[in-house]
């Protein structure tokens, strides 16, 4: 693992970094992993997801593939496109309706829950 690491760090394909908008910037893909907990009436709490959006849709300068982790309450997926694209309305990128996986025959979801893509509006 440390040399696939260093082999990517050195070709300039892997980065770390603390700030978000210089990660949403960089990247091609970006994996929302924020927590959703519940609140006492079973409701998920969702201003960590709305942030996220938040910072993508003000820093994004280029087409970008959103992936939302896959233990998000169901409709969360509307709700990230709506916050999206609010959000980067000045950027002039348009995103598109998610793609949800449904379960598979033994009941076990799939790694990702829902995929967004962003492109300019060129």
């Amino acid at each position: 693992m440390e040399s696939l690491v260093a082999r990517n760090v050195a070709a300039g394909r892997l980065t770390f970094t603390a700030e978000a908008g210089e990660a949403v910037r960089f990247g091609d893909t970006i994996f929302i992993c924020v927590g959703t907990p519940p609140l006492l009436n079973g409701e998920a709490v969702l201003s960590a997801l709305d942030s996220v959006a938040r910072e993508i849709g003000l820093e994004s300068r280029s087409s970008k593939l959103i992936v939302e982790k896959s233990t998000v309450p169901l409709q969360t997926g509307g709700m990230l496109l709506r916050a999206l694209t609010a959000y980067g309305r000045k950027t002039g990128h348009k995103y598109h309706e998610p793609l949800t996986p449904s379960f598979s025959g033994q009941a076990q979801p799939f790694g990702i829950s829902c995929i967004l893509t962003a492109s300019s509006s060129e």
